[in-house]
């Protein structure tokens, strides 16, 4: 059950009483088997604290351990709650995101507002990265306002609702519509169901520098279509996807309005790129549909399987820009509606599959294939097929053999069939 904050509560964690339990709190385990001890045990220690201020005060020393892992060292001390956590974008993409910003020559004349600003997180990787402008921030949760006002305290905070901005038109505006619920439960369905809806946010900023973060599996042609019903919109979109670590995967899409994207005249604007971070948020690879590399993204042909295959990076996919990726990389395509490519040398850093052969896909040929590559472990990748990977393993794996070595199998869609390449264990290039 979400634990209910107050400002009553955040203003009780910064007094000398607060801070005593707190201490005390901070050296007890908190792990699920340990939970009902260690509240039994902060409980006989300090017999008065009403249940509010022991169940914030957990939550508080819980959410902690999980924002030094997400969010950095420097959250450690910082008042935030697991719910808070959870909704946070992770240290890598938010410090990325910031240099981004920073990158685009804002200086101390200009201000750059959090108009969602929670525990404060974006504002905190602006002020790491150098950030010379006038930051502050706002929202209509009290509790978190109160918190972001002792994580960030060189920023400014306010209440307001951010579809009702009084900030200057030329203030560059963050803004993260809430896809979870109270909770951290994902509820995103669309652009009209986040709080407020994107096609609210893009109405109300429609004239302004601004910067949106969504959820990454939205329909980006419609969106440069009608934008939701506010007409044609013409930024950026980027797909953000961070590599390895528990944190790893696709992590976000931010919208860069087109007056952000016009204070530098240093790049040529694009529609969509695709980035992708280290864990310490670092960019190991990026690509955009520039005007090179769409002309590039034409001559990406169709053939038969090389001697490697290869499934781009969550970002690139989502991003539709895998032809582009290909080019680049001197990969061509098994069917140019699917993700998986194929070529003979991989990219320096990026996972492949080595090719043993090419199969129909029936569980006779794949059995039959497995006695003559015996495994002891298999993973199963699905691109256009309508396959439960779990049932396939069952189908044709019946028995693992010990000591031989782990394949991968491949079933893609080609043309207008289901094939399947037994491939080697997964390699880095």
């Amino acid at each position: 059950m979400a634990v209910e904050l107050s400002p009553e509560l955040v203003a009780w964690w910064a007094s000398p009483a607060g801070q005593a339990v707190i201490a005390t709190a901070s050296t007890l385990s908190w792990t699920p088997a340990d939970n009902l001890n260690s509240t039994a045990h902060l409980r006989r220690l300090y017999p008065d604290l009403s249940p509010e201020l022991l169940s914030g005060t957990i939550d508080l020393i819980q959410a902690r351990h999980r924002a030094v892992e997400k969010l950095g060292p420097e959250t450690a001390q910082w008042f935030l709650s697991l719910a808070a956590v959870q909704q946070a974008t992770p240290r890598a993409v938010a410090h990325y995101r910031a240099q981004r910003l920073l990158s685009l020559g804002l200086g101390e004349s200009d201000s750059i507002h959090d108009a969602t600003c929670s525990i404060g997180t974006e504002l905190a990787a602006l002020r790491t990265a150098g950030a010379t402008s006038e930051l502050s921030g706002s929202d209509t949760d009290l509790a978190r306002l109160a918190m972001a006002r002792h994580n960030v305290p060189i920023a400014t905070f306010t209440t307001a609702d951010c579809l009702m901005p009084y900030w200057g038109e030329d203030t560059v505006t963050l803004l993260d519509p809430a896809r979870r619920t109270a909770t951290g439960q994902r509820r995103y369905r669309g652009p009209d169901s986040t709080m407020p809806s994107l096609t609210s946010v893009l109405e109300a900023y429609r004239h302004r520098p601004y910067l949106v973060k969504c959820a990454p599996g939205i329909d980006w042609g419609e969106l440069f279509a009608d934008g939701w019903g506010t007409g044609p919109w013409q930024g950026e979109v980027e797909i953000i996807s961070i590599t390895g670590s528990r944190e790893g995967g696709v992590k976000e899409a931010a919208l860069w309005s087109s007056p952000l994207c016009g204070r530098t005249h240093s790049v040529v604007p694009v529609k969509r790129r695709a980035t992708v971070l280290s864990p310490e948020g670092n960019v190991v690879d990026q690509i955009a549909d520039g005007p090179a590399s769409t002309a590039a993204a034409a001559d990406v042909k169709e053939d038969e399987v090389g001697s490697i295959l290869i499934e781009p990076d969550g970002a690139i996919v989502r991003a539709g820009l895998v032809r582009q990726w290909a080019a680049r990389c001197g990969l061509w395509q098994l069917d140019n509606r699917i993700a998986h490519l194929t070529g003979d040398l991989a990219p320096a850093g990026v996972p492949y599959y080595p090719v043993i052969e090419q199969l129909r896909y029936r569980s006779a040929e794949l059995k039959k294939a497995l006695r003559r590559h015996p495994t002891s472990s298999l993973e199963i990748l699905v691109r256009g097929v309508d396959v439960d990977p779990t049932a396939v393993r069952r189908a044709v794996l019946p028995k693992p053999v010990a000591g031989a070595p782990a394949r991968t199998l491949v079933i893609s869609r080609v043309g207008t069939s289901a094939v399947a390449f037994l491939c080697g264990a997964r390699l880095v290039g």
